[in-house]
C-alpha cells in the first residue's frame, strides 16, 4: 500500500492528541518526544491539519494543538485525507485518471490495474469505517479481547461495503 510518511505520521500525531485530555492543550514537542517525529515536521503535518479543520491550534507559551471534532466524528479515512494523501495502492493510480498506468502501451491500461483499483476502493472503505474512538479503544486493550475487536472491525466493514 501507497501511504506517505505525512499521512502515517500524520494519523500518529492525531492519535497521540486524541488520548491526552481533551480539556489539555497537546504541546507539539511533547507529541514529537512520545512518537519519536522531528519537531519541525510535527509542526508542520500539525499545520495541514489545522488548515483542514482537523486541529485548532493555541499559540504562547503553553500553545498546542486540540482536536476540534470528537475522535467518534473521525474517521481514519477523514485523517489520512486531510493530511492532503489520498489511499492507493500502486503509484500508477495517483496519475492521469483515464490512462494511470505508466505500462500502458496503445492506451491501455496493464493487465493488472483493476486488482490494484480493486483493492485501492476496499482498503479506503476500510479506513471510511474505523472511527479514531475505534482506534483509541484498540490501542488500549491487550491480548486476546485487541484480536476480537479487530475481527468486529473487519465484520463492521464487510457489512458496510
Amino acid at each position: 500500500m501507497f501511504l506517505t510518511s505525512k499521512a502515517r505520521y500524520g494519523l500518529m500525531i492525531i492519535t497521540d492528541i486524541a488520548m491526552q485530555d481533551r480539556n489539555v492543550v497537546v504541546k507539539p514537542k511533547d507529541i514529537a518526544l512520545r512518537q519519536d517525529i522531528e519537531l519541525s515536521y510535527v509542526k508542520r503535518i500539525c499545520n495541514l491539519y489545522k488548515n483542514n479543520g482537523i486541529l485548532e491550534s493555541f499559540l504562547g507559551s503553553n500553545g498546542g494543538y486540540k482536536l476540534i471534532k470528537e475522535a467518534k466524528d473521525l474517521t481514519i479515512l477523514d485523517i489520512i485525507l486531510a493530511s492532503g494523501e489520498s489511499v492507493k495502492m500502486t503509484m500508477c493510480s495517483m496519475k492521469d485518471k483515464d490512462y494511470p498506468c505508466s505500462r500502458k502501451r496503445d492506451k491501455m491500461k496493464c493487465v493488472n490495474h483493476g486488482i490494484w483499483k480493486a483493492l485501492t476502493i476496499h482498503t479506503s472503505n476500510f479506513f471510511k469505517n474505523i472511527t479514531l474512538a475505534e482506534l483509541l479503544v484498540w490501542l488500549s486493550e491487550e491480548g486476546d479481547y485487541k484480536d476480537k475487536i479487530l475481527e468486529k472491525f473487519l465484520v463492521k466493514i464487510a457489512c458496510n461495503s
